[in-house]
């Protein structure tokens, strides 16, 4: 289907607003909500001048609607494995919720590459893709192959992020600061959120160490 699951929406956009990449290829872009997330908070005031370049590929051209072409610069229609190559550099590439849908070796092809060709590469994949074929007539929906972390740890540096549904990971040195940035924030909000008293006092302490 031309979308995506919602558990990792935020910690895509997290990732997105820590990295601040000036440009991001969206492989696969469906919808494209990925493309307006990007615009909303990387670039929020493109309505005056776009300060970022967003592109995208997508595989079946009948997803995309002016909905997607306002928000990225240039959409490539066509098969992902002969697009990527063919480009340029990136700050970010996104494939989320894609990788399912190619073989195992076309999918490594396809890291291999977009590893050469970006920073930072954000990868959402579902731990358990269950059988999906041929929806709404598009190929390329079709599920093909089970990705697991083993198979994604041939590829150094790599960062995990823990995910109920999803194996999520970036490719590239940044991924362990944002993981470990990520990490630090949700912990203070869990300790705010249990324990205020505790966390008083830990801001109070992390002041005067501070001065």
């Amino acid at each position: 289907m031309p979308t995506g699951h919602l558990g990792h929406i935020g910690l895509v956009v997290e990732i997105m607003m820590r990295a601040q990449p000036k440009s991001i290829l969206d492989v696969g872009i469906g919808y494209g909500k990925y493309g307006m997330l990007a615009r909303e908070y990387l670039d929020y005031a493109h309505f005056k001048g776009r300060a970022i370049t967003i592109d995208g590929i997508e595989g079946f051209g009948e997803y995309v609607q002016e909905g997607q072409r306002f928000y990225y610069d240039k959409i490539f229609i066509g098969d992902a494995r002969s697009i990527i190559p063919s480009l340029g550099q990136y700050d970010m590439i996104l494939l989320l919720d894609v990788l399912e849908h190619f073989s195992e070796e076309d999918g490594l092809q396809i890291l291999s590459v977009c590893q050469s060709k970006a920073k930072h590469v954000v990868v959402a994949t579902p731990k358990d893709m269950g059988i999906q074929g041929a929806v709404y007539g598009n190929e390329f929906e079709r599920h093909q192959f089970q990705w697991t972390r083993k198979i994604l740890s041939r590829f150094s540096p790599i960062t995990f992020f823990r995910n109920p549904v999803t194996l999520f990971a970036i490719l590239g040195d940044g991924g362990l600061q944002f993981k470990r940035q990520i990490n630090y924030r949700n912990f203070k909000v869990r300790l705010r959120a249990n324990l205020p008293i505790v966390y008083f006092l830990y801001k109070k302490i992390k002041k005067v160490i501070a001065s």
